[in-house]
């Protein structure tokens, strides 16, 4: 059976690493623009990274849908809709929903 002090110290060591890179962790989830100077930051001037990794200085992010991307895909069908080449070749449209048209082609 393990000693208690064993436990305890590699607990210990476990708590500590996850503590030393938590503001590394926090700036590369909120998409911070300075995410790597605060990961390395962080093995010097921890308390000064953590506050850091918490200003408001990230990247706005985008939601889009699919079907609004450029290039990005449209209609239930999977069809791109910047490519003109993939649209239906029955009636020309890239989103297209009527499924016989998709089954008379293949």
């Amino acid at each position: 059976m393990t000693d208690f002090g064993t436990v305890l110290l590699v607990l210990m060591v476990v708590v500590g690493l996850f503590l030393l890179f938590l503001p590394g962790i926090v700036a590369r989830k909120r998409h911070h623009r300075n995410a790597t100077a605060i990961t390395v930051c962080q093995f010097f001037f921890w308390p000064v990274a953590l506050i850091w990794a918490f200003t408001d200085n990230c990247e706005p992010i985008i939601e889009s849908s699919p079907s609004t991307e450029v290039g990005g895909w449209s209609g239930s069908l999977g069809l791109a809709a910047a490519d003109t080449s993939l649209n239906c070749p029955t009636c020309g449209k890239p989103d297209c929903g009527d499924l016989s048209h998709i089954q008379a082609v293949r």
